[in-house]
This record gives C-alpha cells, sequence and structure tokens, in this order.
C-alpha cells in the first residue's frame, strides 16, 4: 500500500521523536532547551521491525475498512524504553502515544479510538 507523502511525514517524525524520546538517563535538564536535530527521512512505505540487539520496532498490520471500502492500516512504533505511537493510514491519525509517568507507569497520553 502506497502511502501518501503527509502520512510518510507524519510515521517519519513519530518515528524520529521515539527513537530519541523517553531516555531513562538524559543528561539534558528538563529546564535547558535541546539542541536542533537535523530533519529525519519519511518512513518507508513497507518497514521492516528493527534488527540487532535493539528493542526498537516498526511495525503495521490491518485496522478496519472505512466505509466506502478503504483498507485502512496502523503501524507501531516503539522505542528502547517501551515508548508506544500508533499511526493510522487514515489522515495520518495519531491513535496512542504510550510514555511513562513520573513513576515509571505507561500510559496513553491521546485521545484514540479503538474503531474508525
Amino acid at each position: 500500500m502506497k502511502l501518501s507523502i503527509p502520512t510518510q511525514v507524519i510515521i517519519g517524525l513519530a518515528a524520529a521523536a521515539i527513537a530519541t524520546g523517553c531516555a531513562s538517563n538524559s543528561s539534558t535538564p528538563a529546564s535547558q532547551p535541546m539542541a536542533a536535530q537535523p530533519p529525519s527521512q519519511p518512513a518507508a512505505s513497507n518497514p521492516q521491525p528493527a534488527t540487532g540487539g535493539s528493542q526498537s520496532s516498526i511495525t503495521h498490520e490491518p485496522f478496519g475498512t472505512t466505509q466506502d471500502g478503504q483498507a485502512v492500516e496502523v503501524y507501531t512504533l516503539q522505542n528502547d524504553n517501551g515508548m508506544v505511537v500508533r499511526i493510522l493510514t487514515y489522515g495520518g491519525i495519531v491513535q496512542t502515544i504510550k510514555v511513562p509517568d513520573k513513576n515509571g507507569q505507561m500510559g496513553d497520553v491521546v485521545l484514540g479510538y479503538d474503531t474508525l
């Protein structure tokens, strides 16, 4: 399935955020701004799970079908620290962002829906 450019950009930005986000040993205090990072490349139209010793991954699976019969997939991005982002190919909707709170408990910070 070919993704639209906006969806590729959203998945690429989410991948960059999840790859650098939620680091357990961040050396930059929250009160100091972080240095600018170069823009990431959009995700490939058929991403494969990460390999090697890393637990980071990008996977996709069917999510549902729109009323007009268009298939919708969900891409799931996960980093080594457990942060999870789920993005739909239907308008680049961010369905889920799970991040740890100050006590390390994972919580979903997006009001996404389970179905279309």
